[in-house]
């Protein structure tokens, strides 16, 4: 096992090329570390590699978009109908900053930065969001098919995509790591964790547009299997979408899924199912969370302030989509601009020791809820504004639900709990 110094090469080939060159010497178990500011394209990961970043040390993409594609063949697929209206994506993009493709044991780690040199990938810029020049773009770390990975302790900033993104891999951990984006820069995501299993993200901080972490199954990764295992700890998250997301690709099924002890604060979601494909979610507990939620926007965002936020509804007309069951809620604190909202063919959820404060927070609409994407009902609608909205479900439980409601939102309250086309809800609740 050896150290390998990237400095070394900064007077041996072009400033882009330095870190590739060498990976490529690197033998099993040896680290790369990067010990000078570099600008970069393309990184090509392999495995039994560490990269180690030293400290104040900061790995920055480079501004030529061409530096990021493997071939240069895949033409760009320019944004001509901003991504909140048509951002479908197979998960398969044709340009990366940092990727890796069936490989396994490697890690990057260290105290430094890697820079997704976000500006170059800016089109159209308004108040509350920034439309990129094409989608998808070009995410920052992109791992497939691989296994025994760890990203501990660095900084991901001003990624120009999702920023970690896990196709089809298990055994991963993400530890201590900041990832510190635009929150109106869209498509921008913490960790996407697509496909894969065996997923560990703690001790985190992300501060995302759109979603902080989020689980999914794209057409890419759907041949990968099932989405489950995932487990998060001792976050503190930010978005501008939502905090914790399973959706909207859905492909496939996710199970086996917990988060505790994590922090939602000042988002425009906190927990969200977007339940959109084929798939089925089930087996998913989520234990001793606090959520602080505010309107975002009037349109760019997906979400209207829920804290949590359940939905099943077919993304197309014709799609046969799935199920929602057997999911917990427990210890959950909640300061709130809207409703927790259920929607959809979803049983079984039992919401325990619920503590929830509405209040207003901002100056927008907000008797307003909103389930994009789908074609059933494609664009945020009117509706009452409630502690607890219920359409469609069954099975429903909230015990010890307290909520406190203050005084300058109780004239938009219609009713405490709204409750429609469903059966078997039971809801104690009592204000505090």
């Amino acid at each position: 096992m050896a150290d390998i110094l990237v400095s070394s090469f900064k007077n041996k080939c072009l400033e882009k090329d330095i870190l590739n060159m060498a990976i490529s010497i690197s033998k099993p178990n040896d680290r790369v570390v990067v010990d000078v500011n570099i600008k970069t394209g393309i990184v090509i990961l392999k495995s039994d590699l560490t990269i180690y970043i030293n400290k104040g040390i900061t790995i920055t993409a480079s501004s030529n978009i061409n530096d990021f594609s493997k071939d240069n063949t895949k033409e760009l697929n320019l944004v001509t109908r901003p991504t909140w209206e048509d951002c479908m994506y197979d998960g398969a993009p044709s340009r990366f900053f940092f990727y890796g493709n069936s490989i396994k044991n490697f890690t990057i780690e260290g105290e430094g930065t890697i820079n997704g040199n976000e500006e170059i990938f800016y089109g159209r810029v308004t108040k509350h969001h920034i439309e990129g020049k094409f989608y998808p773009r070009v995410p920052m770390i992109y791992l497939i098919n691989s296994s025994n990975i760890n990203i501990n302790n660095v900084t991901l900033t001003k990624s120009g995509f999702w920023t970690v993104h896990l196709v089809g891999c298990c055994h991963v951990i993400v530890d201590n790591v900041k990832i510190l984006n635009s929150l109106i820069f869209a498509n921008c995501d913490g960790v996407d964790i697509d496909s894969s299993c065996d997923v560990i993200v703690r001790n985190s901080t992300i501060i995302a547009a759109d979603d902080c972490i989020v689980l999914k199954s794209t057409k890419e990764g759907k041949k990968y299997g099932d989405c489950h295992n995932i487990r998060g700890y001792n976050n503190t998250l930010t978005s501008t979408s939502a905090a914790i997301k399973i959706g909207s690709e859905t492909e496939s099924n996710f199970y086996d899924i917990k988060f505790k002890n994590n922090k939602i604060i000042d988002s425009n979601r906190g927990i969200s199912f977007q339940l959109r494909d084929s798939g089925n979610i089930y087996d998913c507990r989520f234990e001793d969370i606090f959520i602080s939620t505010k309107h975002s926007s009037p349109l760019e965002w997906w979400g209207k302030a829920e804290p949590i936020f359940i939905s099943s509804n077919r993304r197309y007309k014709n799609t046969n989509v799935g199920y929602i069951k057997d999911i917990t809620f427990k210890n959950i604190s909640i300061d709130s601009e809207n409703s927790i909202f259920l929607y959809g063919d979803i049983s079984n959820v039992s919401f325990d020791n619920i503590s929830m404060r509405l209040c207003r927070k901002t100056e927008y609409e907000l008797k307003v809820h909103d389930i994009r994407p789908s074609e059933e009902l494609n664009h945020p609608f009117e509706s009452p504004l409630n502690l607890i909205y219920i359409d469609g479900a069954k099975n429903i439980t909230f015990n010890s639900f307290n909520y406190y409601i203050e005084d300058n939102i109780k004239e938009f309250i219609d009713n405490n709990y709204f409750v429609i086309n469903s059966n078997e809800i039971k809801i104690n609740g009592k204000s505090y």
